[in-house]
């Protein structure tokens, strides 16, 4: 063998390096089936709301607007805190939508009366007639 053969015999190929990119996308789906299957989303309901109990309490439309009242006062519609001159144009909207609504309010148990009053008040202006307030039905169990 002459040197020039031996010089072809060892010569590399002239193509680029590759790099495969399967394993690396399996890594990604099984990562990301991983982080689907252990990620917890927390319900957003807004207020924390502790209603009184009630011995008469009845189950009502779950059509019907619901109004949160905290112990502080704040009055929350669709998850957002309302002043209540907002409350009163958005019940208004509503009413113009839906003329027969009805209106559940989630009155804290150490929410004041005057604020659920005002709230009953705003509502009955509205022409608002089914209106009902929440309570806890566990009140015999004590």
């Amino acid at each position: 063998m002459d040197s020039n053969e031996l010089i072809q015999a060892y010569q590399l190929p002239e193509s680029k390096p590759e790099i495969s990119i399967t394993p690396l996308i399996d890594i990604i789906f099984l990562m990301l089936i991983f982080f689907m299957v252990t990620t917890v989303f927390p319900e957003n309901k807004g207020m924390v709301i502790q209603k009184p109990d009630s011995t008469q309490a009845t189950t009502l439309s779950t059509k019907s607007k619901i109004i949160k009242l905290n112990k502080e006062g704040k009055i929350s519609f669709h998850n957002t805190i309302v002043s209540k001159d907002d409350l009163r144009r958005l019940l208004e909207y509503e009413t113009t939508l839906r003329p027969d609504i009805s209106v559940i309010i989630h009155a804290d148990k150490e929410s004041t009366t005057e604020s659920l009053i005002q709230i009953l008040d705003i509502s009955k202006n509205i022409g608002i007639k089914n209106i009902g307030v929440a309570t806890n039905d566990n009140a015999d169990s004590k």
